[in-house]
């Protein structure tokens, strides 16, 4: 993890070395940060579950480009936190949104992707 100090404020960012063990992966972002999680998902197939009841990390990309949005990120991470009490590791535009408040079970996740 690392502390980011961008123009929506100063928060942490966990990095993809902090997702220990099998991952579920879902999006409610848009398909450029959907296609930067595929590729980390397509490098470590071995790593990625089907079920989140089988995951040991689960991240929800999310977006920030209305309140609705933003809304829905939180809704689905809040509905998987309820069904597995797990912390959610929130990605995509919205974890750089130092500025939007998160639950304390969502951890904020910078943009994993492998390129090459």
């Amino acid at each position: 993890m690392k502390i980011v100090n961008n123009k929506f404020g100063e928060g942490m960012l966990y990095q993809e070395e902090d997702l220990e063990g099998k991952i579920y992966a879902t999006s409610a972002a848009c398909m450029s940060v959907w296609s930067d999680m595929l590729s980390f998902a397509n490098k470590y197939k071995d790593r990625f579950v089907s079920e989140v009841r089988d995951a040991d990390n689960i991240v929800v990309l999310g977006c920030q480009v209305t309140d609705l949005a933003v809304l829905n990120d939180i809704a689905v991470a809040s509905r998987l936190h309820d069904e597995t009490e797990k912390d959610i590791f929130m990605g995509g535009c919205l974890a750089q949104r130092m500025d939007i408040p998160l639950p304390e079970y969502i951890k904020r996740l910078d943009v994993v992707r492998v390129v090459g």
